[in-house]
């Protein structure tokens, strides 16, 4: 991982952590949550606030979850609004906590001067014991609160406030004395202060990942109610969904032969060779993948090669490289030519190859769909790392040397342009 981190793909954009003050506060609202706080003097945050570092110390990737289908973040500073999304648990994950940082932006600010900010992921369902129970789910609820129960505490207060400015005779109650008393004590004047945040509902959720259950698709489809929905799973079993009839449910293992075909038909994904014409770019780049992941098969290094250079190992390793490669250049032939695509006759293998998302499904659902892809071809070092990045992070380990040099400087010059 050092390569990674020198070119800042490992680590890169997680917030610092250093202040006995911020780790105090990431603490109690470990602590309010029910888990155990960190020893660490010094560790990272993603927008979440999960911390890789405090994983590890935890010896768990969920060490900030009681349950797969109730995960929980921390929010300590506005910063983390910046931050990437490093181990989410949904597809979905950087969109909803993206939408919750944009809908209280001054909030989260105000509360984390003084506070940390807990966020609870509510769905209806305390845990996915199968199936079922993800299919049940349709939207994702999110509870915001402080360690010190502020947010609760300044509606109460301000409430108060309001009684003793509408009531002549209130200030003659006792109790009700005691309890503006008290809350100014515990929070101080909240009247200038801008701390209310509402439960805020996330609903597009029609096509996800979840690492539950083994790891899930749920696929169903936006535009067409009369689809079944898609479940697309990488452990059959774990699904628990024995006796299961549901005819508007189609259960697909990931391994499942012709799975992206059946997903083109129901119009999850095409092939957009018109696409593919228009931009020849990614066509060259399809090939290169080919040809960069043979050679790191065969040579030491990868750098620098020239074209001349490249041109010859083709020539005298013709029968060994991939035969997908020929087929991509013969097709790059034909596009030259000024032959149309639909002139162009195209094989099953390459027909997966080159299948993308829908271009009529909405952006939102954009994710989860290359995700899908990266599982079912992990060859490809760019939308693995967007898209799928805990797979990247351990296909990257067993990679060679040739290959790591090769993938870090591609993915680099990717995300660094």
């Amino acid at each position: 991982m050092k390569l990674l981190k020198q070119k800042g793909l490992h680590g890169s954009g997680l917030i610092q952590i250093t202040s006995a003050q911020m780790i105090e506060r990431y603490n109690w609202a470990l602590v309010s949550m029910g888990f155990q706080p960190t020893s660490l003097k010094h560790f990272s945050v993603d927008m979440f606030g999960w911390s890789p570092e405090v994983a590890t110390e935890k010896r768990s990737i969920y060490y900030l979850t009681h349950s797969l289908a109730n995960p929980m973040g921390i929010i300590i500073t506005i910063y983390q609004r910046y931050a990437p999304v490093y181990f989410p648990y949904h597809s979905f994950d950087r969109s909803m906590i993206s939408s919750f940082f944009d809908r209280f932006a001054a909030e989260i600010m105000d509360i984390t001067t003084t506070d940390a900010l807990c966020i609870d992921l509510e769905n209806g369902i305390s845990s996915y014991a199968s199936l079922k129970d993800l299919l049940l789910v349709d939207s994702f609820i999110l509870r915001a609160e402080t360690p010190r129960n502020l947010i609760a505490g300044a509606k109460k207060q301000q409430q108060l406030i309001a009684d003793f400015l509408k009531s002549d005779t209130l200030w003659e109650d006792k109790e009700k004395r005691q309890q503006l008393i008290d809350s100014s004590k515990k929070y101080g004047d909240l009247r200038q202060r801008k701390v209310g945040i509402a439960d805020f509902a996330y609903p597009n959720i029609e096509i996800f990942y979840t690492e539950a259950l083994g790891g899930v698709y749920i696929l169903e489809h936006p535009a067409d109610e009369k689809q079944p929905v898609f479940v697309i799973c990488k452990d059959l079993d774990r699904l628990n969904c024995t006796g299961m009839t549901d005819a508007d449910v189609q259960i697909l293992p990931i391994d499942q032969k012709n799975l992206l075909r059946d997903l083109r038909k129901a119009n999850f994904f095409q092939l957009d060779m018109k696409f593919y014409q228009n931009h020849p770019e990614l066509l060259e780049y399809k090939k290169e993948i080919l040809l960069a992941n043979f050679i790191c098969t065969q040579d030491q290094s990868y750098k620098g090669w020239s074209e001349m250079r490249k041109k010859n190992f083709i020539a005298s390793h013709a029968n060994e490289i991939p035969p997908l490669f020929f087929t991509i250049e013969r097709l790059q032939k034909c596009f030259a030519a000024g032959k149309q695509f639909y002139e162009v006759p195209l094989s099953v293998e390459l027909f997966d190859y080159l299948t993308i998302p829908h271009r009529r499904m909405p952006a939102t659902y954009q994710t989860a769909l290359e995700h899908l892809l990266s599982e079912l071809d992990p060859s490809d070092p760019i939308r693995l790392f967007k898209y799928n990045k805990q797979r990247f992070y351990t296909e990257y380990k067993k990679y060679p040397p040739c290959k790591k040099q090769w993938v870090a400087e591609l993915v680099a010059s990717e995300i660094g342009g």
